[in-house]
């Protein structure tokens, strides 16, 4: 098959890019995903073992559940490695449908030398990103983003690239709807920044 065809998705606005890869474990090598890593900074190699969970933990997975009003939004198996870039989270995450609020949408600002990223690779189950087309600062640390964007559906063996700051957020997602989570730096509400 042809790598073209195995880019679902490619956002391509300048310093807020971001690529969705079906098979994603076999698509490893695809030019869209390596050229995506290099603009951010992340090795193509330690980028594979980091999806395809070849590493040595520094803080082994630890169980975490999260709930709102009763209701459990997650359940969350959150580990963290030392990687040549620093300290870095590999979790495995179980998303439910109450968690989703479609209003909700964030971005992950620059961190120190590093742009960081997040990437998704889905385990189980289907769910759907939003993409804002346009997002811009209004104030210290609040962003406005358009209404319009592109929704991305997501199902089993997708990965997703998402460097920073690039706004997404959750649709919806079905039952039993799981995913490996990679993030560098470790996800911290001090550096998400919500979007109104």
């Amino acid at each position: 098959m042809d790598d073209e065809l195995k880019v679902s998705f490619e956002r391509t606005v300048k310093g807020e890019e971001a690529i969705v890869l079906t098979n994603g474990l076999h698509n490893l090598d695809n030019p869209k995903l390596l050229d995506i890593l290099q603009k951010t900074g992340v090795p193509s190699e330690l980028f594979r073992q980091l999806v395809s969970v070849q590493y040595d933990w520094k803080i082994a997975p630890t169980h975490k559940e999260v709930f709102s009003h009763g209701e459990k939004l997650e359940d969350l198996e959150i580990g963290i490695v030392d990687t040549e870039l620093g300290e870095t989270e590999v979790s495995e995450i179980s998303l439910y449908p109450d968690a989703i609020d479609p209003q909700n949408i964030s971005l992950h600002l620059k961190q120190r030398d590093h742009r960081g990223f997040e990437a998704i690779l889905v385990m189980e189950g289907a769910a759907s990103l939003f993409f804002p087309d346009v997002v811009n600062p209004v104030g210290t640390g609040l962003y406005a983003r358009s209404n319009k964007g592109t929704h991305v559906n997501l199902k089993k063996g997708d990965l997703v690239f998402i460097p920073a700051p690039t706004a997404n957020g959750w649709e919806r997602a079905t039952e039993g709807f799981k995913f490996r989570y990679i993030g560098f730096p470790p996800w911290n509400s001090d550096f998400v920044a919500p979007t109104i």
